[in-house]
This record gives structure tokens, sequence and C-alpha cells, in this order.
């Protein structure tokens, strides 16, 4: 599977909160480090065991600092989840995995998700 789309700008982002309907979208805050890197080629595999109803998008926090502070990512990777509920798009705070490189937890989390 390619790996997911990586956000470029705070106008995608919004454009893409705008157009999350019945999927989950999971947001990965990172910093481009290499071992972030290495991290998210070996999970991959739970990228392409997702689902359609699974969004997955990069965020560079290097590139974007900005979102840093909006999004309260203290540290990487942070994973977010989030979804539509009652006609509001919103994070699911309890979900959200922050400086964690644990596969399984991932794996968990989505299956739970899905």
């Amino acid at each position: 599977m390619p790996h997911p789309h990586t956000v470029k700008t705070e106008e995608e982002l919004t454009e893409l909160f705008e157009q999350v309907n019945n999927e989950t979208l999971v947001l990965i805050f990172t910093d481009g480090s290499i071992d972030e890197l290495k991290f998210l080629l070996d999970i991959d595999e739970t990228f392409g065991q997702a689902g359609e109803n699974v969004l997955f998008r990069f965020i560079s926090v290097s590139t974007i600092p900005s979102l840093k502070e909006t999004y309260d990512v203290e540290s990487t990777p942070t994973f977010t989840f989030w979804r539509v509920v009652k006609g509001e798009l919103g994070e699911m705070r309890e979900e959200r995995m922050s400086g964690s490189t644990d596969t399984a937890r991932l794996h968990q989390t989505l299956k739970r998700l899905l």
C-alpha cells in the first residue's frame, strides 16, 4: 500500500476535516526523523489492513509548526483519531497515542474503531 498523503498546509487540513463523513480519520503527527520514518515503514501493514473507511494523513510538525500547539502535540509520533458524531467532527481523545511506537497498541486501537 502506498503511504498516506502528507498534509502540507493548515488549509489542506481544514478541507480534509470538511470531507470526513463516515470514515475514521487518523492524523499522524511526526517530526520527520529517521527513527519515526522507520517506525512508520514498520506499520505499513497496519495501514493496509485498516480498510476503506479509515483515512490516514501525515502531518509534519517541523513543516507546519503551528499545528503542534493547535493539536496539543507534545511528542511525536502522535496518532489522533477523528470521527463525525451527532453531525460534528471531533477527536476521540481517549484513543490518542502520543510518543508511542507500540505497533500492537496501534493495531488494537484500529481494530476496536473499525
